[in-house]
């Protein structure tokens, strides 16, 4: 990922934020000074303490915002 390419203005929306991808993705753009949202369900697909880890390592973000939610659910409110 190419920083030049990131808009520190804007706030990303990221779904699966305790995942792998999600979460280190998530991690690049708060150091870059963004502002996140993760949204995770945190199912037991696999070992949940992982995903707990990976959230772990984005917390100490004052940008950071976590929503515990499937976004499938059709009674999701995100306000």
């Amino acid at each position: 990922m190419n920083s030049q390419q990131i808009n520190s203005n804007k706030t990303y929306l990221i779904t699966g934020a305790a995942g792998f991808i999600g979460c280190f993705l998530s991690k690049r753009l708060l150091e870059q000074g963004c502002k996140v949202i993760g949204i995770d369900n945190l199912n037991d697909y696999y070992d949940v303490s992982l995903k707990e880890d990976r959230l772990k390592l984005l917390m100490p973000f004052d940008s950071f915002t976590f929503i515990k939610e499937d976004i499938s659910n059709p009674e999701f409110d995100s306000k």
